[in-house]
């Protein structure tokens, strides 16, 4: 990332050079301005879900090499001959036109980006660029919604009250935050669905009533609110339009009558559902700010949103994410936005050049609850009232927080919008009356000093302050309700991390299986949250470990006795390897992913969700762990039997075999030590050819099960998302690698040409031809796995352990190179 002061002579740009590649960083030459666009040296970026989607989809952008981005926030410092709202200095956002021009200067991924005019508004000095780079398409998409594609005449003064509600679906999202906060400004009473975590936030911004869509019954519910409320809804905006969205959106409306209702969407309407009669249903598209609507687009960016921001009627949103490391960071921002996340705010510099201080603070909207105390000073009082909601009366704005400061807030355990207490020594050191009101009183010899223990400095200090504010209570207060039920789950689940740690695989169990029975304010337990899902898994595959190693314990117990200190050494370690997992674990772990991928299938609009998409890559990889190691303990125990073959065979050489065989064998037989000779290769050849015939047979039984994970992931395979899955396209040609190896059987042994039958030469010849044949096998398994690996590099994903792989004697390493 270019430094601030090399911002003046580098124009540092993350390009898209085609249709769904990687981003790659380029310096570009400074963009000079049009007749009626200005230049912006950019201080924060934005990155939306569009934008992930244009580059995975090579959709939107006809022209390539290209850089995306359309919200850009920074200081003017160049204005071109037409210009007359603006000028060199001006701190602005905007909405960047690459989407709809396609041209790479407007695009904002860079330091300097052309913005038009009529797409520019000024943002007010206490806002930061971080704040200000968030809406300026979400606007734009609201705006063409709402006074194109609704009717909705533009304001003229002071908001009048709508007859009609309006409904906003996903009003959390980005775009629907805008179209909240314009409706509301307009004069409407504003319905919204939201997930519960958003509600309180959408109340905040002005939204009249708030419904969960996951509700089955939200259509009514929003229909029943509409009604009491004595205004019907004749407006809709879905600004998500993902799964049955649109349909309930419509279905909201047909409630109060379809005909001279009117919805709007951000995506098509699904040809699959038949549209209601009587009906306006239309979709919104940002780009028309600037094309065919670009007289209001002008009037919204240059008058309307800059006086509502300057204002206050409307203010930055959605809360958003921010990510450090400015233009270098673009891509990761868009690997973590595809995976789920919301909206991130890329800062580009570390001060974000505002004209006040980097933090700015809010006065609460929620009032102030005390919680009631045993009686103290009046300071205690004080503490109390500011601390006991777990909020101040101020919050920190998360827009402006660098990602350092972030980072202490998820170690805090503090949300974004929350101040930090003005404690000395906190978190190290409780809130004031924290201790006495959660942790048992203190004993009287221990205030006395009489103890064993010694009070340390900090401890002293609230002896002191204990003593000036009264005497400590010695009653305490049970937690009740949800903060029990909280101190529940806390204790199941350290419970749970501690025995996995010790090994204590049946506690440990115990622990799991109450964990995701327990409850939270009527709902479940969701086991795909924090890796859950995985620890049951690991418990699963473990559950037979104490009886496997119970079971060799007694079993090798006087073999103990003997081994030196090395061998013991040794059998610790394969004590070790053995004890991790079992067959029949491995079996109910499988049984368990079968039953997750069931449960929770891959679901495209909720794409960050670990689903089967997840699941399967898990439960593949643990077949293939079962298939290995059933064939290493195989070998193993075939490698004990011939060490022991090879004792046998060292003892029988010390011993006098000659005595009996002279008696009985005459000179023309060649002696009694040739024949001797003679009958010992042939045991020796026979041992030999045993273990040869049993490690091909554990070398068949581990083909022919990849060769079946293998066809079940090729069926798998065929259609997306798992055909464009990353981690099951490098599974598959690992595995593909490994079938190739088990296709080669070894070379048979040969034995003495001299007493060979034909039998024994055509078995010999028979598996002469099933190694070549194999290593034919071989070759095409390396070709298979060379172009999934292929297919990995063409989708730009790097820091896979698959670079320098040997792939066959053609090509000595993998042809493929990442960018880095």
């Amino acid at each position: 990332m270019a430094s601030q002061n090399q911002g003046k002579s580098q124009n540092l740009a993350a390009v898209l050079e085609r249709p769904k590649a990687r981003l790659t960083l380029v310096s570009r030459p400074i963009p000079t301005p049009g007749p009626d666009e200005l230049v912006v040296r950019n201080y924060a970026i934005a990155a939306n879900p569009v934008d992930w989607k244009i580059q995975d989809f090579g959709a939107v952008i006809n022209r390539y090499p290209t850089v995306l981005g359309s919200d850009g926030c920074g200081v003017v410092t160049a204005v071109g001959s037409s210009v007359s709202k603006f000028r060199v200095g001006d701190r602005v956002t905007g909405f960047a036109a690459v989407i709809y021009n396609n041209d790479l200067n407007h695009g904002a991924w860079q330091t300097y980006t052309v913005l038009r005019e009529i797409a520019t508004t000024k943002i007010p000095d206490r806002m930061t660029y971080e704040e200000g780079c968030v809406f300026p398409m979400a606007m734009a998409t609201s705006a063409i919604a709402l006074f194109v594609q609704l009717g909705i005449p533009r304001p003229t003064g002071q908001p009048t009250l709508q007859k009609s509600g309006l409904l906003v679906w996903g009003a959390s999202s980005s775009v629907g935050v805008s179209a909240l906060q314009l409706a509301k400004n307009l004069g409407f009473k504003v319905f919204v669905t939201a997930s519960p975590a958003h509600h309180q936030y959408l109340r905040s911004l002005g939204a009249f009533d708030v419904f969960d869509y996951h509700d089955p019954a939200v259509v009514g519910k929003i229909a029943a609110s509409a009604r009491s409320a004595g205004t019907p809804i004749k407006l809709a905006f879905d600004a998500v339009t993902e799964g049955t969205s649109a349909r309930q959106s419509a279905d909201v409306l047909t409630a109060f009558g379809s005909a001279g209702s009117k919805l709007v969407l951000v995506l098509p309407w699904s040809e699959k559902e038949p549209k209601p009669e009587g009906m306006e249903i239309s979709m919104t598209v940002a780009g028309r700010a600037g094309t065919d609507q670009s007289e209001l687009g002008a009037w919204f960016f240059n008058n309307y949103l800059q006086n509502s921001l300057k204002n206050g009627s409307i203010v930055p949103a959605p809360k958003v994410e921010i990510a450090g490391g400015g233009i270098a960071a673009t891509q990761k921002v868009l690997d973590k936005l595809k995976a789920g996340m919301p909206l991130f705010a890329l800062p580009l510099s570390t001060a974000t050049k505002a004209s006040t201080s980097a933090r700015v603070h809010f006065t609460s909207r929620l009032p102030t609850r005390k919680r009631k105390r045993a009686s103290s000073s009046s300071s205690e009082e004080e503490n109390a009232q500011e601390y006991s909601s777990g909020l101040p009366a101020a919050s920190t704005n998360p827009l402006s927080l660098t990602p350092d400061e972030i980072a202490q807030y998820r170690l805090a355990g503090l949300d974004l919008n929350e101040e930090i207490p003005s404690v000395p020594g906190w978190p190290h050191r409780g809130l004031p009356g924290e201790k006495s009101w959660f942790t048992p009183g203190v004993k009287a010899k221990e205030r006395d000093g009489k103890g064993k223990g010694k009070l340390g400095a900090d401890d002293l200090e609230d002896e002191e302050r204990a003593n000036k504010t009264g005497p400590v209570q010695e009653t305490n207060c049970p937690l009740q309700g949800p903060k029990l039920r909280m101190q529940h789950l806390s204790v199941l689940t350290a419970v749970l991390q501690r025995c996995l740690l010790e090994g204590d695989i049946p506690r440990a169990s115990r622990a799991w299986a109450m964990l995701i029975r327990a409850q939270v304010a009527g709902a479940g337990m969701d086991i795909r949250s924090s890796g859950y899902w995985g620890i049951g898994a690991e418990l699963l595959i473990r559950s037979g470990e104490i009886k496997a190693r119970n079971r060799f314990h007694a079993d090798e117990d006087s073999d103990y006795e003997a081994d030196d200190e090395d061998n013991l050494v040794d059998r610790d370690r394969e004590l070790n390897e053995e004890a991790w997992g079992s067959r029949d674990g491995l079996e109910k772990a499988k049984a368990y992913f079968e039953r997750l991928i069931l449960q929770y299938p891959y679901k495209r609009q909720f794409h960050g969700s670990v689903s089967a998409l997840d699941f399967w890559p898990a439960m593949v990889s643990c077949e293939i762990y079962g298939i290995q190691h059933e064939l290493k303990q195989t070998l193993k125990m075939i490698s004990r039997a011939e060490e022991k073959d090879e004792d046998e065979d060292a003892s029988d050489s010390d011993s006098d075999v000659f005595s009996d065989a002279e008696s009985h064998v005459s000179d023309e037989d060649g002696g009694a030590a040739a024949i001797e000779q003679r009958r010992r290769d042939r045991k020796r050849w026979r041992k030999a050819e045993k273990r040869w015939t049993q490690k091909d047979e554990a070398r068949q039984i581990a083909l022919l099960a990849s060769e079946n994970i293998a066809g079940r992931m090729d069926e798998l395979m065929t259609s997306p998302p798992f055909s464009d899955s990353q981690t099951l396209l490098r599974l598959r040609g690992m595995l593909a690698l490994y079938i190739g190896d088990l296709s080669v059987p070894a070379m048979p042994i040969r034995e003495d040409e001299e007493g060979n039958d034909t039998d024994r030469r055509f078995l010999i010849r028979q598996r002469i031809s099933d190694h070549e044949r194999g290593k034919r096998s071989l070759g095409e398994e390396q070709s298979k796995a060379r172009k999934l690996f292929k297919r990995i590099a063409d989708n730009g994903e790097h820091n896979l352990d698959i670079n320098g792989l040997y792939l066959g004697d053609d090509q000595d390493e993998m042809e493929v190179s990442f960018d880095e």
